[in-house]
């Protein structure tokens, strides 16, 4: 299958063959290390949570393999049922990437039926895959116009006759299409302020001005498609209880992929691209109401961690519940063990699979050897061809004549080996796939070096504390400030968690060996110490982090710099506008925060909005780095202006004889917003040899924001080639 990469100015091949690498390497090294505990959606409020993987949640007790009901997981008590034998759901018969999946036929007209519901302000997201576009609902209500979170014709609608919006201005201007037999997860938001839909983590459609849904109603939830010839599998439905933070999608979404196996669907600066979120909660202990009693002298630690009472995590928010139990427990023997039950390590994700790719060709009748070095391991091949293949300098493609079996051969002979290997180039080894032709091998493969060292900065004043490596080795009590570093024996995904007391975590003024810093991938828990934080300063915590893409939705209130903390770090670009920053109030607090990176301008616009208020950024000597704003001017140095219009968005066609552009705002010809977008406004550029296209589009139609663009394409598109669309100069 060729692989279409589409770019407005940023070459996307490297990023496709590192997500392949990555589920590769995943699936050769299985599980290592040791996980923190992973993010549900019980860390969420939801109305209905249904999922299939979960067996002991689906009862098929009438005719074994026919669906009855299937517990709502957020509501036991109100599960979704089916008792019309002709309409029940299969399970046990299909799948998704291996877990268990709903199944229908196409001829039922739905699957399960829930309680009457509101489902305005709310969200649903779900794990399907549709063999028949026609007609399949997710959820849905009685009549033409209740439907929420269908797919009909292939288009993502928020009803099952999408041309029924009133008024006719909340129509979106867009749909987001799917393909049959492919598992996405999705996403339909139905909400005034928010964009239309998701999709594996992305939002798609182009909403402008326009609102999602109808007036409020409630309509009768049901489980599956409303049209007999609809076929396919549902994995997991999740309906929220509101709307979700923009972080928390990207966690439902992050953990439904990684879940289903889809992860390598997620987009390449998707936070939890390489890792499952985890839960940022903490330790959650139960307080009986004695605890804050004005004498709890007798409390122990089995009274705090059994008894009912005040559900309590020990966050800041908490703490000074925390202090009175811990002041009227100072004489009690179990004092310390409290105090230790309030703890809470900083967690760092690694990826420990530092990627190199090697190539070769060889004529025919020679061998090609490839080698990876002592310690490492070939994990993907993403190249081979044996026969007449085209390019140079690991830049190959597939010429006239290919043997069907050269990728096989290649794979069976590297991923999982070291060393050096050949693969000889011959008819004997590939068969003849053009007679009295001369031909050749060229391979491109990757290998895994996971002896790269990982290094952890505390400064400040630095006391009792233990890093926990997450392969089994911890290191000893840490009271002096300095570079803390680690090698990994293997390859894989780990959790890091310093557990004391710190102030300052990061590199201040110095500069990291970036090879010791590329394999975090984020933060997702700060520490705390009887239950409040230690952290000061984050100055320089994640500079030249060439892999970060993660970071806490909080930022301890106790801390007070933010110096070049993101430094250089060019895949972070995360909303980080629910930061409270009032306590970074110094001149310099914010120098160079994101020099050399770059946020979308969404993030962007969000953070200035929220904490530019009371004190201004400038004041604080605040850097944007590469961000581009196009909300209110910050008055900062930002690398870039005030935005006019964006391209956000591009789409090629399946067919490639279209792709679609999608701006962030309207587009004209004229300074004073009039004149239509013509074929001369778009510049069209391909890269790589194979097909080659038009400089200017054939044809152009606009819907809304977004315009379809003709394209001349003559030949066949290779894998390795990339199609460019830019405003024209």
């Amino acid at each position: 299958m060729v692989k279409r990469m589409v770019k407005e100015m940023v070459d996307l091949t490297s990023y496709k063959r590192l997500s392949r690498a990555l589920v590769l390497l995943g699936a050769m090294v299985g599980a290592t290390g040791v996980l923190a505990q992973n993010w549900t959606p019980s860390e969420i409020s939801t109305e209905l949570w249904l999922d299939a993987a979960d067996l002991s949640t689906i009862d098929d007790s009438t005719v074994a393999g026919r669906v009855d009901q299937v517990t709502n997981k957020s509501d036991a008590a109100n599960p979704m049922t089916q008792s019309n034998a002709a309409k029940k759901f299969y399970t046990g018969t299909h799948d998704i990437n291996g877990l268990n999946a709903l199944y229908s036929d196409g001829t039922s007209q739905m699957g399960l039926i829930f309680n009457t519901i509101e489902i305005m302000g709310k969200e649903s997201h779900m794990v399907f895959s549709a063999a028949d576009t026609n007609g399949f609902t997710g959820f849905g209500g009685g009549g033409n116009h209740q439907s929420m979170s269908v797919v009909s014709g292939g288009q993502m609608r928020n009803w099952s006759n999408g041309n029924t919006w009133t008024p006719a201005d909340r129509k979106p201007t867009t749909f987001p299409t799917i393909q049959t037999n492919t598992p996405y997860v999705g996403g339909w938001i139905n909400d005034p302020a928010s964009k239309s839909f998701m999709l594996n983590g992305q939002f798609e459609g182009g909403r402008g001005t326009e609102v999602v849904g109808q007036n409020s109603h409630s309509a009768n939830i049901i489980g599956f498609q409303r049209y007999a010839t609809a076929e396919g599998k549902f994995g997991e439905i999740i309906l929220t209880s509101g709307l979700l933070s923009m972080s928390d999608r990207a966690k439902l979404h992050g953990y439904l992929a990684h879940k289903w196996g889809l992860e390598a669907s997620l987009p390449s600066d998707h936070p939890y691209l390489l890792n499952t979120p985890l839960t940022s909660a903490g330790a959650v202990v139960k307080i009986n109401a004695a605890a804050v009693a004005n004498d709890a002298s007798g409390i122990t630690l089995a009274d705090i961690a059994s008894l009912d009472g005040l559900s309590f995590t020990p966050i800041a928010a908490n703490l000074s519940t925390y202090q009175t139990v811990i002041a009227n427990a100072s004489g009690f023997a179990d004092a310390a063990a409290i105090d230790a039950a309030f703890k809470q390590p900083m967690l760092i994700t690694v990826n420990t699979s530092s990627l190199t790719t090697v190539y070769g060709t060889a004529n025919e009748n020679q061998a090609l050897t490839l080698t990876a070095p002592t310690g490492a391991t070939f994990v993907s091949v993403s190249f081979s061809s044996y026969g007449t293949p085209i390019g140079s300098d690991g830049n190959f493609s597939i010429g006239t004549c290919h043997a069907d079996n050269s990728q096989s051969v290649a794979e069976s002979a590297l991923i999982g080996n070291s060393g050096s290997i050949t693969v000889n180039a011959s008819n004997g080894t590939f068969g003849d796939p053009c007679g009295g032709v001369l031909k050749r091998l060229s391979i491109s493969a990757v290998y895994s070096d996971s002896q790269q060292p990982v290094d952890i900065p505390l400064f400040g004043t630095v006391s009792g504390v233990t890093i926990d490596w997450g392969d089994g080795n911890t290191s000893p009590t840490i009271s002096t400030a300095g570079t803390n570093s680690h090698t990994y024996g293997s390859a894989g995904n780990y959790v890091i968690e310093i557990d004391g007391s710190f102030t300052g975590y990061g590199w201040q003024g110095a500069v990291p060996t970036a090879a010791n810093v590329a394999a975090i991938t984020g933060v997702t828990q700060w520490n705390l110490v009887g239950g409040a934080p230690t952290l000061t300063s984050l100055w320089g915590a994640f500079r030249d982090h060439a892999n970060l893409m993660v970071v806490p939705d909080t930022l301890p209130s106790t801390v007070t710099s933010l110096k070049s903390t993101f430094y250089d770090a060019p895949k972070f670009n995360q909303d980080l506008s629910s930061w409270d920053v009032s306590g970074v109030s110094a001149a310099d607090s914010m120098q160079d925060m994101f020099l050399a990176s770059r946020l979308s301008v969404d993030n962007y616009d969000r953070l200035i909005a929220n904490w530019n208020s009371g004190q201004t950024l400038s004041s604080r000597d605040f850097h944007g780095g590469h961000s581009v704003f196009c909300a209110t001017d910050p008055g900062v140095p930002d690398g870039g202006q005030n935005c006019g219009p964006q391209i956000v968005r591009v789409t090629l066609a399946d067919d490639h004889s279209t792709i679609t552009v999608t701006w962030s705002k309207p587009v004209f010809t004229n300074s004073d917003g009039t004149g239509a977008l013509t074929v001369d406004d778009y510049v069209l550029a391909i890269t790589g040899s194979g097909a080659s296209l038009a400089a200017t589009p054939t044809s152009i139609s606009q819907n809304g924001n977004s315009y379809t663009l003709g394209l001349g394409l003559t030949g066949t598109l290779n894998s390795d080639q990339v199609i460019s669309v830019l405003p024209a100069p």
